[in-house]
Protein backbone atom coordinates (compact mmCIF):
# COMPACT_ATOMS: atom_id res chain seq x y z
CA UNK A 1 0.00 0.00 0.00
CA UNK A 2 2.42 2.30 0.98
CA UNK A 3 4.73 2.15 -2.18
CA UNK A 4 1.17 2.45 -4.26
CA UNK A 5 0.10 5.77 -2.03
CA UNK A 6 3.64 7.52 -1.84
CA UNK A 7 5.42 6.13 -4.70
CA UNK A 8 8.63 4.72 -4.22
CA UNK A 9 10.83 1.50 -5.99
CA UNK A 10 11.38 -2.04 -6.18
CA UNK A 11 13.29 -4.75 -8.47
CA UNK A 12 11.75 -6.97 -10.30
CA UNK A 13 13.80 -10.35 -11.81
CA UNK A 14 13.89 -10.12 -15.26
CA UNK A 15 13.96 -13.35 -17.86
CA UNK A 16 17.84 -13.09 -18.37
CA UNK A 17 18.25 -13.73 -14.46
CA UNK A 18 19.15 -10.07 -12.77
CA UNK A 19 16.65 -7.70 -11.16
CA UNK A 20 16.07 -4.15 -12.58
CA UNK A 21 14.41 -1.29 -10.75
CA UNK A 22 11.17 -0.07 -11.31
CA UNK A 23 10.43 3.76 -9.99
CA UNK A 24 6.02 4.11 -9.47
CA UNK A 25 5.33 7.09 -9.01
CA UNK A 26 2.60 8.64 -5.76
CA UNK A 27 -0.84 6.95 -6.23
CA UNK A 28 -0.15 4.33 -8.64
CA UNK A 29 -3.46 2.46 -9.68
CA UNK A 30 -3.65 -1.44 -9.65
CA UNK A 31 -3.58 -1.89 -13.90
CA UNK A 32 -0.57 0.83 -13.88
CA UNK A 33 1.84 -0.85 -16.63
CA UNK A 34 5.54 0.12 -16.59
CA UNK A 35 7.36 -0.93 -19.59
CA UNK A 36 11.10 -2.32 -19.14
CA UNK A 37 12.59 -1.43 -22.36
CA UNK A 38 15.60 -4.41 -23.81
CA UNK A 39 14.72 -6.66 -20.52
CA UNK A 40 12.11 -9.44 -22.56
CA UNK A 41 12.42 -12.03 -24.38
CA UNK A 42 15.47 -12.64 -26.67
CA UNK A 43 14.57 -11.99 -30.23
CA UNK A 44 15.10 -15.11 -32.45
CA UNK A 45 18.50 -14.56 -34.74
CA UNK A 46 19.24 -11.36 -33.60
CA UNK A 47 21.39 -9.94 -30.32
CA UNK A 48 18.03 -7.81 -29.43
CA UNK A 49 15.72 -8.40 -26.30
CA UNK A 50 12.10 -7.50 -26.07
CA UNK A 51 10.80 -5.18 -23.85
CA UNK A 52 9.30 -6.48 -20.26
CA UNK A 53 5.99 -5.56 -19.00
CA UNK A 54 5.36 -5.32 -14.95
CA UNK A 55 1.57 -4.29 -14.06
CA UNK A 56 0.86 -3.52 -10.40
CA UNK A 57 -1.53 -5.01 -8.97
CA UNK A 58 -2.43 -3.89 -5.10
CA UNK A 59 -3.54 -6.29 -2.49
CA UNK A 60 -5.63 -5.81 0.62
CA UNK A 61 -3.30 -6.73 3.69
CA UNK A 62 -4.41 -9.46 6.10
CA UNK A 63 -3.70 -9.81 9.81
CA UNK A 64 -3.50 -6.44 10.72
CA UNK A 65 -2.17 -5.62 13.90
CA UNK A 66 -4.44 -3.35 16.39
CA UNK A 67 -1.91 -0.66 15.98
CA UNK A 68 -2.01 -0.42 12.62
CA UNK A 69 -6.11 -0.95 12.61
CA UNK A 70 -6.09 2.52 14.66
CA UNK A 71 -3.56 4.30 11.93
CA UNK A 72 -6.07 2.94 9.35
CA UNK A 73 -9.27 3.65 11.08
CA UNK A 74 -7.40 7.59 11.84
CA UNK A 75 -6.53 7.67 8.04
CA UNK A 76 -10.12 7.26 6.75
CA UNK A 77 -11.27 10.09 9.36
CA UNK A 78 -9.00 12.15 7.10
CA UNK A 79 -9.69 11.33 4.23
CA UNK A 80 -11.97 12.97 1.74
CA UNK A 81 -13.52 12.02 -1.77
CA UNK A 82 -10.23 13.44 -3.32
CA UNK A 83 -8.80 10.47 -2.02
CA UNK A 84 -10.22 8.03 -4.24
CA UNK A 85 -10.43 9.21 -8.19
CA UNK A 86 -11.57 5.55 -8.87
CA UNK A 87 -14.78 6.01 -6.99
CA UNK A 88 -15.08 9.47 -8.11
CA UNK A 89 -15.77 8.22 -11.72
CA UNK A 90 -18.44 8.23 -14.21
CA UNK A 91 -19.53 4.50 -13.33
CA UNK A 92 -19.77 5.19 -9.55
CA UNK A 93 -21.73 8.18 -9.93
CA UNK A 94 -24.05 6.09 -12.52
CA UNK A 95 -24.25 3.31 -9.99
CA UNK A 96 -25.39 6.35 -7.17
CA UNK A 97 -22.15 4.94 -5.61
CA UNK A 98 -20.24 7.69 -5.13
CA UNK A 99 -21.81 7.89 -1.38
CA UNK A 100 -18.62 5.80 -0.83
CA UNK A 101 -15.80 8.08 -1.99
CA UNK A 102 -14.94 8.38 1.21
CA UNK A 103 -13.64 5.14 1.66
CA UNK A 104 -9.98 3.92 1.47
CA UNK A 105 -9.12 0.45 1.35
CA UNK A 106 -5.26 -0.67 2.50
CA UNK A 107 -3.49 -1.89 -0.34
CA UNK A 108 -0.36 -3.69 -1.02
CA UNK A 109 1.42 -3.74 -4.11
CA UNK A 110 2.18 -6.79 -6.05
CA UNK A 111 4.00 -7.67 -9.65
CA UNK A 112 3.01 -9.82 -12.46
CA UNK A 113 5.77 -9.64 -15.18
CA UNK A 114 5.49 -10.29 -19.03
CA UNK A 115 7.85 -10.69 -21.48
CA UNK A 116 7.15 -9.37 -25.21
CA UNK A 117 9.63 -10.32 -28.00
CA UNK A 118 10.75 -8.76 -31.69
CA UNK A 119 6.58 -7.21 -31.95
CA UNK A 120 7.49 -5.02 -28.96
CA UNK A 121 10.40 -3.87 -31.06
CA UNK A 122 8.57 -2.44 -34.26
CA UNK A 123 10.55 -5.46 -36.04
Amino acid sequence: MTTATLGGQFDVPTVEGSTSRVKVPEGTQTGKQFRLRGKGMPVMRSSQHGDMYIQVTVETPTNLTRRQRELLAEFEKESSGDNNPASTGFFFQGQGLHQRSGRVRPMEIGVTAQSAGCFDQGH
